[in-house]
């Protein structure tokens, strides 16, 4: 029993984890839409992207080019 516990508790923290470090990309790809230095665009997608791979899919599927 303890190892599930255990597992429980490491996917909990992972998931945390995961949402801090998108929302730093977020922040991070803000900023870049102001200042020139930083790639805003790119860093908003990866942000997106680790936060909710669906709503990527959404955006890519928007702003695709057409042939």
């Amino acid at each position: 029993m303890d190892k599930r516990k255990a597992l429980w508790v490491e996917i909990a923290s992972f998931s945390k984890r995961k949402y801090k470090i998108a929302i730093v990309f977020i922040l991070l790809g803000l900023t870049g839409l102001i200042l020139p230095v930083i790639p805003g665009l790119l860093l908003l997608g990866v942000g997106i992207f680790i936060l909710k791979p669906e709503w990527f899919e959404v955006l890519r599927k928007k702003f695709s080019l057409k042939r």
